[in-house]
C-alpha cells in the first residue's frame, strides 16, 4: 500500500473483535506500507509470514509512514524461522513529524539473527518513539535474536518492557533512548540486556527527581 491510511481493528464500537492476518497453510509476504500518513493497528494478529530470504522478512513493514500507532497486537514466528515482526525505515525529511507508539504488544520469535522490532533511519531522525508494556518472548534458550534494534533514532523511551530469552535485548546504533522499568532477562549463554555502537546515548538513571530513566532489571547468564 503506497501513502493514505491504514486501519486494522480500530473502531467506535469497544467491542470489536480481533483481526487475523494469517494463510490457511504455506505463507504469506506481510504488509509492506510505503509512505502512509497514519498506520493504525489494534488486535491484530500476524501468522504465517514468509521467512527469509523469501519475499518479505517482517510482519509490518512500514517505510516513511509519518505516525504509528500499534496496541494490543500479537506477532508469533514459527520455531526456527527468520521472520522478524515490525521494521520502521525512514528516509530523515525535518519537514516532516514522525511519531510511533507501541503499546502492549506480545513479539514470540526465534528469528536467528532478524530483529523483532527495528526502527532504522538514514540519517539522525529525532520525533517521539515510544515503546510501553510489550512482551517480547524467544521460543529457545540458543538463539541468535534480538529483540529491538534502533539505528539513528533519538527521541521517546523504551519503559516497562518484558524481554526474555534473547541472546541481544536492546542494540542501538547512533542513537538516543530513555530506559525505564524494563525487565531484560538474557537467558541464552553470554547475553548482553542492552548494548551501545556508535555513540548511542543511553539514559539508565533520573533526571533529578524525575524518573525519565531508570529502575530497570537485567539479568543475564555467564
Amino acid at each position: 500500500m503506497n501513502q493514505g491510511n491504514f486501519k486494522s481493528g480500530y473502531s467506535l464500537n469497544d467491542n470489536t473483535a480481533s483481526v487475523y492476518l494469517t494463510t490457511e497453510g504455506n505463507f504469506w509476504k506481510g504488509l509492506l506500507l510505503n509512505g502512509c500518513d497514519t498506520v493504525k493497528m489494534i488486535h491484530t494478529y500476524f501468522r504465517n509470514i514468509a521467512p527469509y530470504p523469501a519475499d518479505s522478512t517482517y510482519a509490518a513493514d512500514l517505510i516513511n509512514c509519518r505516525i504509528i500507532d500499534i496496541e494490543s497486537s500479537n506477532f508469533l514466528s514459527e520455531l526456527s524461522i527468520k521472520t522478524g515482526c515490525i521494521r520502521a525505515s525512514y528516509i530523515s525529511n525535518q519537514d516532516n513529524y514522525y511519531s510511533a507508539y507501541l503499546l502492549d504488544n506480545t513479539f514470540v520469535i526465534d528469528a536467528g539473527g532478524v530483529p523483532a522490532v527495528s526502527f532504522i533511519s538514514s540519517g539522525g531522525l529525532t520525533f517521539p518513539l515510544i515503546m510501553e508494556g510489550n512482551n517480547f518472548t524467544a521460543y529457545t534458550e540458543n538463539n541468535s535474536s534480538n529483540a529491538i534494534l534502533l539505528s539513528n533514532v533519538t527521541g521517546g523511551a523504551i519503559k516497562n518492557n518484558n524481554i526474555s530469552g534473547f541472546t541481544d535485548g536492546v542494540i542501538m546504533l547512533s542513537s538516543g533512548m530513555d530506559f525505564y522499568k524494563n525487565t531484560i532477562d538474557g537467558t541464552a549463554y553470554n547475553s548482553i540486556g542492552i548494548q551501545g555502537h556508535s555513540q548511542s546515548d543511553i539514559h539508565l538513571s533520573p533526571s533529578g527527581s524525575y524518573y525519565t530513566s531508570g529502575q530497570n532489571q537485567i539479568f543475564f547468564r555467564k
